[in-house]
């Protein structure tokens, strides 16, 4: 029975991984509880995602203390290599984007039109709250549980559950139709790929949150919705009634077959893409512990 729950290394990773989601959603829950607390102002200042990003990031020290393990050695590393490779990550995820939005637009899906709205500050709140999502969303999804799953049950099968998790925690309700949500959850997978295969190749989180960041954020400039939240960008999206995979409709091009076709070909580079050496937090002499 006490080999159910104790590998050759302590406990199994699979409750590791179990235990860190179960203390990091409690203290989630409690940060936005006390959240609602807040005046107006003051919570616009503390974002969800920002909270989350803290949540995230104090479990994470209190496991990562208890292994004796730093946030360093599992990809939350300040230095002048992670400000390169956020750097890289933005202008990848805003790369991405403008291929998406150049096909699209010579395509006759849509065209702009200037927000009334439009100013420097909307674009640097934009990237502010796009900054905290990234670093909320890939800490939580591509931080510890992911690293421990890697150890449990290998790469492969650790992108395939996370990516699988990823997908279930973004929305897809609303009135679009059933092809767009299929399309839309099939490049949010892919989307989860990608980030998880960033920090494969990097050992680090800085790409992964940078290519979030940009993606997002270019998007909601654009005028898209982002995972269909309406957009509050420097430009409005009109569409020309083109087919709704086409453009990804009231969703956003998040939801269209163009948007597939580039994060293909993307998740294809990735895989070509050298392999660094090993994960260098466990000792060549530490097996890898069998999956729970």
């Amino acid at each position: 029975m006490r080999s159910l729950f104790v590998g050759s290394d302590g406990v199994r990773n699979g409750w590791r991984m179990a235990g860190w989601l179960a203390i990091t959603s409690l203290t989630l829950m409690g940060l936005y509880a006390l959240r609602t607390l807040l005046s107006d102002a003051t919570r616009a200042f503390a974002s969800e995602s920002a909270l989350g990003f803290i949540g995230v990031l104090a479990t994470t020290w209190l496991f990562l203390r208890w292994e004796h393990d730093t946030l360093s050695a599992r990809g939350f590393a300040l230095s002048a290599r992670t400000a390169r490779e956020l750097g890289l990550g933005i202008v990848g995820g805003m790369v991405a984007v403008g291929i998406v939005t150049l096909c699209g637009w010579l395509l006759g899906g849509f065209h702009w039109a200037w927000s009334p709205n439009a100013s420097a500050r909307t674009v640097l709140m934009s990237a502010g709250g796009m900054l905290a999502v990234g670093l909320f969303e890939e800490a939580f999804f591509h931080g510890y549980a992911f690293q421990r799953a890697i150890r449990g049950i290998g790469p492969r099968w650790a992108q395939l559950l996370i990516a699988a998790l990823f997908v279930l925690a973004h929305p897809f309700s609303g009135d679009n139709p059933r092809s767009i949500v299929v399309i839309a959850m099939i490049n949010t997978f892919l989307a989860s790929l990608i980030f998880g295969a960033c920090y494969l190749r990097t050992r680090n989180l800085a790409v992964s949150v940078g290519s979030h960041m940009g993606w997002n954020w270019t998007l909601e400039c654009l005028g898209f919705g982002v995972s269909g939240h309406a957009p509050t960008g420097l430009w409005t999206t009109v569409l020309h009634g083109a087919p709704g995979w086409l453009t990804g409709g009231s969703y956003g091009l998040e939801g269209s077959v163009i948007t597939f076709g580039v994060l293909a070909l993307t998740c294809a580079a990735l895989m070509r893409w050298k392999h660094p050496r090993e994960e260098v937090s466990a000792p060549a002499s530490t097996p890898v512990q069998p999956a729970l």
